[in-house]
């Protein structure tokens, strides 16, 4: 057995090869895959401020309210808009933008001192911190004066402490409402105090309230409840409590939602209320904005029964909590479908590059939900490399464009046609080594087979006849 052990190995060794071979030059088959129904669409949807589409649709959804505006702030989800882009009176909503281009340009624990021009030119009755001449604050506590206490001589103060007049801040004030993406405000003044030439709308102060809540310090400032400004040169310390009776910790409690956790209220000469709300619940964040907002008042006139600011902004929350959520639909690395591609060798299979969410219904039908990919796909030919952009992909809700995204290569494509061309060559050199193995094969063989006593006798015979035929013959 000893004397077949290697033969046997070098037999196994061959075949071992010759089946190498055969693989690496074989042409796989790709699987069939569901084809996907592919629709173009160029709705720009519902995902963004300036969408031209909101989830809630256009239906009226508020009585008194002159302009109002949804939006959740995680999915980037336009709720609802109503007369949104309608040019109003701004009232204490400009102390948002007041804080934010204070924050960013200011250091909240330089001393400020209170000058006699910041306070002079307030109109009688409107409301103030009483910050007194040469009284000396944080640019913090003069923050919390202002947005908490809704002070409109420390909007005043923090403006010429930052710019060194409230004329120059303004000017900076208008700039960052540009940068940002406001069209339709115009600001002349730090606190909001009325006046023909200030002006804005409801989808601008959205965009600067969602701007400003990105800033750790803004936002501590615009949820708090209350503050204590500590005793001053001037002062002894001052208890602030907000105004915005949505989340307020006083005797008021009428207006109270637990899901509200900052705002900023707004009052106009004519009484129209506004009211500027963050707002959330489960995986949802709104922020809402209610302008020109009507209070209804007791039958003699002199009394307010309720505040429209309240009611308004409670009926556009439950409109956007109540049987709604934030859903992811994409995520980074998602294979999301596949394609054939043309002269492509394999299908190609293909995702996003970023994680997105939307709103929708908690008791989603997914039959609802549509994947759109754009017509480009259809163009695309081999060769295509993993990481390629492809097309981009709309995902509608109904008759809702929710979001739209680029679309990845996530796997190369060759060319088929080219690797058609170097196939007779492949086969060849298949051949070759096929025909190298099974001589290597016969050789082995042969060489062992000779060795063996049977083989010696077969040997030995041939060569005795070999020599009987070369011998000579006698002559007679």
């Amino acid at each position: 057995m000893k004397k077949y052990k290697g033969f046997h190995t070098i037999i196994a060794f061959c075949v071992v090869i010759c089946m190498l071979a055969t693989t690496v030059f074989a042409q796989t088959e790709p699987s069939v895959l569901e084809e996907t129904v592919q629709a173009d669409a160029s709705v720009y949807g519902c995902f963004s401020m300036d969408a031209t589409e909101a989830f809630l649709g256009d239906k009226q959804l508020v009585k008194n309210a002159k302009s109002v505006f949804l939006y959740e702030l995680n999915t980037q989800t336009l709720m609802y808009a109503w007369e949104a882009d309608q040019a109003l009176i701004p009232s204490s909503f400009v102390k948002i933008l007041t804080a934010i281009v204070a924050i960013e340009n200011g250091a909240l624990d330089s001393a400020v001192t209170v000058s006699e021009s910041a306070v002079s030119d307030l109109p009688l009755g409107a409301v103030s911190a009483r910050l007194q001449v040469s009284e000396v604050l944080t640019l913090q506590d003069l923050l919390y004066c202002m947005m908490v206490g809704s002070a409109n001589d420390a909007a005043t103060v923090i403006a010429e402490h930052i710019s060194g007049s409230e004329y120059a801040f303004t000017k900076l004030m208008n700039e960052y409402a540009s940068r940002i993406g406001c069209t339709g405000s115009h600001f002349v003044n730090a606190h909001g105090l009325e006046d023909e030439s200030q002006y804005s709308t409801a989808r601008d102060t959205a965009k600067i309230l969602a701007y400003a809540m990105q800033n750790e310090t803004f936002r501590n400032i615009f949820e708090a409840k209350e503050y204590t400004v500590p005793a001053t040169n001037k002062s002894a310390e001052r208890n602030l409590i907000t105004g915005n009776y949505m989340m307020s910790t006083h005797e008021v409690q009428i207006y109270f939602d637990e899901r509200v956790a900052g705002g900023r209220t707004g009052v106009a000469n004519d009484g129209a209320r506004s009211l500027a709300t963050i707002a959330r619940s489960g995986q949802m964040e709104l922020l809402c904005v209610v302008m020109g907002a009507a209070s209804v008042y007791e039958e003699s006139g002199n009394k307010i029964r309720s505040f429209g600011g309240y009611n308004e902004t409670k009926t556009m929350l439950d409109s956007g909590f109540e049987g709604y959520t934030a859903a992811q639909i994409l995520y980074d690395g998602q294979a999301l479908t596949y394609f054939e591609i043309g002269n492509g060798d394999s299908l190609l299979s293909v995702g996003p590059h970023a994680t997105l969410s939307t709103v929708l219904p908690v008791k989603l039908d997914r039959t609802e939900l549509t994947f759109r990919y754009s017509d480009e796909i259809r163009k695309l030919t081999a060769p295509i490399r993993a990481g390629d952009r492809v097309c981009n992909v709309e995902i509608w809700y109904k008759d809702l464009c929710l979001a739209v995204t680029d679309l990845y290569a996530m796997n190369d494509v060759r060319d088929s046609s080219a690797i058609s061309a170097d196939a007779p060559k492949q086969t060849s050199i298949a051949g070759w080594i096929v025909a190298l193995c099974i001589l290597i094969v016969l050789g082995f063989g042969g060489y062992y087979l000779l060795r063996t006593p049977k083989g010696k006798r077969f040997l030995f015979k041939i060569r005795r006849r070999i020599r009987k035929r070369n011998k000579p013959k006698r002559s007679k």
